[in-house]
């Protein structure tokens, strides 16, 4: 016989009860591997019921990792300094982005050796949604990574994201933006990749064919 569904009621009181539980432990205590319950939370697909429990309770929202992360779709790794913002960017998961933007998470916030923002990893692998919603939550869509200059549309110029490309456009990007020491605008990332669609949206924003 399958139980009983449980109430509104019920589960707003579950809800409360294990946020009281989490305010009597260290809720930004870190993990060996320097990360924090709510980054791994912002991690993972399916956990945004813990990720909302885990604001609910007070965690930090911009708490860094003090380690290289591994990410889970890429193959690659995050530097020291990613929040869980950058995280939930880098990996697509647009819901966590939502709940973190939601709780005042740093838009701006540059991983350790100017490793980008979240809407540079957004924009690098093409996740729309997020760059969608981190552009409308103010985030600088012109920022350029210190260590490499690269910035969000050259990187997704580069990548081939036509519809990354069309809302950073949209959004206010410059679209003669050079990169830091090698003067490459996004036309010419997307010119060098052969991505036809990218260059047609450039000059249509108005890329300088000459530079």
């Amino acid at each position: 016989m399958p139980l009983p569904m449980p109430s509104v009621q019920t589960l707003a009181e579950a809800r409360s009860t294990v946020a009281g539980l989490l305010n009597l432990v260290n809720i930004n205590a870190r993990h060996p591997n320097g990360t924090t319950a709510l980054f791994r939370a912002a991690a993972s697909a399916d956990n945004h019921r813990v990720l909302e429990l885990l604001l609910w309770a007070g965690a930090d929202v911009n708490m860094a990792t003090t380690e290289m992360y591994p990410l889970h779709i890429h193959g690659n790794f995050l530097k020291p300094g990613a929040t869980p913002l950058h995280v939930a960017a880098c990996e697509g998961l647009s819901r966590a982005v939502e709940l973190l933007l939601a709780a005042n998470a740093d838009t701006g916030r540059e991983m350790e050796g100017g490793g980008g923002t979240p809407l540079f990893l957004a924009s690098c692998f093409g996740h729309a949604s997020c760059v969608e919603m981190l552009v409308g939550a103010g985030a600088d869509v012109n920022k350029a990574r210190t260590d490499n200059g690269l910035f969000p549309l050259y990187i997704a110029s580069w990548n081939g994201h036509a519809d990354v490309v069309k809302m950073l456009v949209g959004a206010g990007a410059d679209v003669n933006k050079e990169k830091m020491g090698t003067g490459e605008t996004p036309l010419c990332a997307a010119s060098l990749n052969g991505r036809a669609d990218v260059v047609t949206l450039l000059l249509g924003a108005g890329a300088d064919v000459n530079k």
